[in-house]
């Protein structure tokens, strides 16, 4: 194989797996939908690195088996391709919106929702070295933002704002942990005035 075609090869993946796992979220806020709703959304060029991948992943394997000799080292890599594209193909974490009910995470292509109930969160927690946050409802569902995502200090907000209580400490916003600070130095500085005693 020609060395430019095999450079190719192996730089186009490449090349789109970066684009897909850099993180755009730092100059990125959530959208105001209006109706007190936040719109938690991938940038288009991930969105668009993900599909690509997934067909150049496919195309492979097809050129892979459309050969004239067949080879078992061709059957190998297209096998390895194949489960990459499976793994692909597992739901990319995708727009959260932020509703006056609750949020809801759709998955583009599976046609599919994710729905939690501000009533129904159970727990709210990170993973992966602090780099997913990761909502969970009471049946078990599973909301998830990652760094692909925009604002997580704006999702915090909203998640602290509605169920407070489920929100660790270490991830309430600086301003909730000030006001909770605030309310308790006032509650403690309350004088407390005792009742005469009643002559008897």
């Amino acid at each position: 194989m020609d060395v430019f075609l095999m450079v190719g090869v192996w730089a186009v993946p490449v090349v789109l797996l970066l684009l897909m796992r850099r993180e755009t979220s730092r100059n990125r806020t959530a959208k105001d939908a209006g109706d007190g709703k936040l719109v938690f959304e991938l940038d288009q060029i991930t969105y668009w690195a993900w599909l690509a991948l997934f067909v150049y992943l496919l195309y492979t394997v097809v050129i892979q088996f459309g050969g004239k000799a067949f080879r078992m080292e061709s059957l190998w890599l297209a096998l390895l391709l194949l489960a990459l594209a499976a793994g692909l193909m597992m739901p990319f974490p995708e727009t959260i919106t932020a509703g006056p009910d609750g949020l809801v995470q759709e998955i583009r292509f599976w046609l599919k929702k994710k729905k939690i109930a501000w009533g129904d969160v159970r727990e709210v927690r990170t993973a992966k070295k602090n780099k997913l946050l990761i909502v969970e409802g009471a049946d078990g569902t599973k909301i998830v933002h990652n760094r692909q995502l925009p604002d997580r200090d704006r999702l915090l907000e909203e998640l602290y704002r509605n169920c407070g209580d489920k929100v660790p400490v270490e991830l309430r916003p600086v301003m909730a942990l000030v006001q909770e600070m605030v309310a308790e130095r006032v509650v403690e500085n309350v004088p407390v005035h005792e009742e005469p005693a009643s002559e008897v």
